[in-house]
């Protein structure tokens, strides 16, 4: 069964490098449209939802999150609302009405590879589940690995990537 567990691993981890490619495409985009508006020069963010990468134990989430920027007294504080992940894996174009055009056509865009990523992820953890179910029943049980010690995280982010452009 370790062998088993050691291939969903390869699997979810391989899963993980194809979600980074997505991850730093969009924040790639979202950096070049924030970069070339010519009214940018705070260096302000524009965008109004983040795509997120997460660790969760053995495996990882992709999912949305929406942006607001509010006046609090003479501040300007950034509030993020996590947007949870429909029981289909993919998010429907109704999930993201703030949106400008140009940011809707790149969510949708990325969507459209990432609610696949998704879809195995969900299929490999259930066999993971069921393996860790039956290796109790052995008495042999398996170790547990997190996907953090498994892979390396992406370290660019949008501000490195606008910083590159100037």
């Amino acid at each position: 069964m370790k062998g088993v567990q050691q291939a969903i691993y390869v699997e979810l981890d391989k899963i993980y490098d194809e979600a980074k490619m997505y991850l730093e495409f969009w924040m790639g985009r979202v950096a070049r449209r924030e970069v070339s508006r010519s009214n940018n020069k705070q260096n302000q963010e524009f965008t109004n939802y983040a795509l997120l990468l997460e660790f969760n134990g053995n495996a990882f989430r992709i999912r949305w999150q929406r942006i607001q920027f509010v006046k609090h007294g003479t501040k300007v504080i950034r509030l993020t609302k996590s947007i949870s992940v429909p029981k289909t894996l993919r998010y429907p174009k109704s999930s993201f009405r703030y949106a400008d055009d140009w940011e809707l056509d790149l969510i949708l865009e990325v969507e459209e590879g990432v609610h696949i990523l998704r879809k195995k992820v969900s299929a490999l953890m259930k066999a993971h589940q069921t393996m860790l179910n039956a290796s109790k029943l052995d008495g042999d049980e398996l170790v547990v690995s997190s996907c953090r010690e498994r892979v390396q995280p992406t370290t660019k982010s949008i501000a490195e990537i606008k910083k590159s452009l100037y």
